[in-house]
């Protein structure tokens, strides 16, 4: 019957989407942020809160994602989604967060992605993870 292929290749199409979703959301679902600056714990708050609307918390954790224009390409694309509950000052909060938990922990897979980078764009993203380094250090989650 060709219905009957039809639901068959709806039905392999929607295991895969499961079975991918489903690795997406492996590995650790927090991050030990207790000797991140004060202001960094509580954009943590935001991330975990928000973040967790849509899918498990180890999918951004896991991500390959460590320089800041990955990130916003990331964070810009769940805000435009309704039920994400991320306004423009939350998305901020999120954005910086997670640079600077890149810079922190992923700091050799920055490494290597800041060293492919063309001299400016390096440049802009260092400048960029040191601005956000700064401000938590003195104490303020945004600008």
């Amino acid at each position: 019957r060709p219905g009957m292929s039809w639901r068959l290749r709806s039905m392999a199409v929607a295991l895969l989407a499961m079975a991918m979703s489903a690795s997406a959301e492996q590995g650790p679902s927090t991050i030990d942020v207790t000797n991140y600056p004060a202001a960094a714990r509580e954009s943590y708050k935001v991330f975990a809160a928000r973040c967790t609307r849509c899918h498990e918390l180890s999918r951004p954790i896991t991500a390959a994602y460590v320089l800041p224009d990955q990130w916003k390409f990331c964070v810009d694309r769940m805000t435009d989604k309704w039920f994400s509950g991320i306004n423009k000052e939350k998305s901020k909060l999120i954005l910086d967060f997670l640079i600077y938990d890149s810079s922190v922990r992923k700091q050799p897979l920055l490494e290597a992605a800041l060293a492919k980078l063309s001299a400016d764009a390096r440049k802009a993203a260092e400048d960029r993870i040191a601005e956000i380094r700064l401000r938590y250090e003195k104490g303020s989650p945004s600008p």
